[in-house]
C-alpha cells in the first residue's frame, strides 16, 4: 500500500485470505524448506494481498514473493497462497489480520512455516 500511496485513483484494498496449505504445495509455490515446515496434514494460514481498480476493474496484486513471471501489468496476479476465503481489510488490517490468525490458525503448526517462509523471501 505504501508503494501506490501516492496513486490513489487506483483505490488500493487490502484482502486477508484464510487458506489450507499442505506440503505438497508448499514446496510446489515456496521450496522444500518451506514445504518441511508443513506437518503432514497440513496447517491454515492467513496471507495478505491487495487489489487495485485497474481500467474499472477490480485487480489482484500480490507481490508478498519474488516470481519469475514480470506481471503484465493488466491482469490479477493470483495470490501465491492459492485459493481461501476472503476477508476484506478493514480500518486497522494488521489488528484485524492478528484476531484472524489466532482465531483460525493453531500456532504449533503455523510458527515454523511462517519462520521458513521468512528465510524464502
Amino acid at each position: 500500500m505504501e508503494l501506490l500511496a501516492d496513486r490513489p485513483e487506483l483505490d488500493v484494498r487490502l484482502v486477508h485470505r484464510i487458506y489450507r496449505v499442505d506440503p505438497d504445495r508448499a514446496r510446489e509455490v515456496f521450496g522444500p524448506r518451506a514445504a518441511a515446515a508443513v506437518p503432514p496434514g497440513g496447517l491454515v494460514d492467513v496471507h495478505t494481498y491487495a487489489t487495485i481498480l485497474l481500467d474499472g476493474r477490480r485487480t489482484s496484486i500480490d507481490v508478498t514473493f519474488p516470481s519469475d513471471e514480470p506481471w503484465d501489468g493488466r491482469s490479477d496476479m493470483p495470490p501465491a497462497c492459492g485459493e481461501g476465503i476472503d476477508v476484506p481489510a478493514n480500518d486497522d488490517p494488521w489488528t484485524q489480520k492478528a484476531e484472524l490468525v489466532a482465531r483460525h490458525c493453531d500456532p504449533v503448526a503455523r510458527e515454523p512455516f511462517i519462520a521458513a517462509l521468512a528465510d524464502v523471501s
